[in-house]
């Protein structure tokens, strides 16, 4: 499969980069952000995803039943405006993958990000954002886990646990929000091999200290990581982390 990332788009070129070559499947993914009086010309061009929750405007309910049709996928990715660094900086399960240099920058508001424009703030967007969420779920359409990660700020490996914070304060379940981080990209693109704990599926896992169904803040509290049945050394690891 051919996974394509819009960023310019217009319905005509989604049109053209939805075709694949002969017998090969293709994905187009638009990145949005404030383009809520595009979604409907997006959706009905052919883009299979959206790479943001819109923000601009509460989503109608033509909207969701083109998105319901399409078969869409949405990647909330609610976490670079509504946890902000301030909030985790200190958050144990960040220090222990982070070298005590990095922490000292971030505190002292060296983060490489411009500042939130008013627009942007998370007490204006979040009202809509969860409403759309709310409406899109009970439509049954598909969410997938996506927050941003890499850009100043937001690091491999602990963003994904903020994000799932921030899909369960937007009407997620906890096991909704896992579902969108393993099972349900595994489906969208085609991963046979991966996404559920199942006889014949890659034994890709990880061990917690405590239940995330009830908390979902407990993904945090990893106790043992596996790939491909074999246990990763975990304390190597968080060594490395803090060099």
């Amino acid at each position: 499969m051919r996974t394509l990332m819009l960023l310019a788009w217009s319905a005509l070129a989604i049109r053209a980069c939805s075709v694949g070559s002969p017998g090969e499947a293709a994905a187009s993914t638009a990145a949005t952000y404030f383009e809520g009086a595009r979604l409907k010309e997006l959706v009905r061009a052919g883009v299979d995803g959206l790479a943001h929750m819109v923000r601009d405007v509460e989503v109608d309910d033509e909207f969701v039943q083109l998105a319901k049709k399409r078969n869409l996928f949405i990647c909330a990715a609610l976490s670079a405006h509504v946890k902000p660094i301030d909030a985790w900086v200190d958050d144990p399960a960040f220090a222990e993958a982070s070298p005590p240099r990095v922490r000292e920058r971030l505190r002292a508001g060296q983060t490489g990000l411009p500042a939130i424009p008013a627009s942007m703030q998370a007490a204006v967007l979040l009202p809509s954002v969860h409403n759309s969420m709310r409406k899109l779920k009970a439509a049954g359409v598909r969410f997938v886990l996506g927050g941003d990660t890499g850009i100043p700020g937001r690091f491999h490996g602990f963003n994904e646990h903020l994000e799932l914070e921030a899909m369960v304060d937007a009407g997620l379940t906890p096991l909704e929000a896992i579902a969108a981080g393993t099972s349900v990209p595994a489906q969208i693109l085609g991963l046979t091999d991966r996404g559920t704990l199942s006889v014949g599926q890659s034994a890709d896992f990880i061990v917690l200290e405590a239940n995330p169904v009830e908390d979902i803040t407990n993904t945090k509290r990893i106790a043992q990581v596996y790939r491909q049945g074999r246990a990763v050394d975990w304390t190597s690891l968080r060594s490395a982390w803090q060099q």
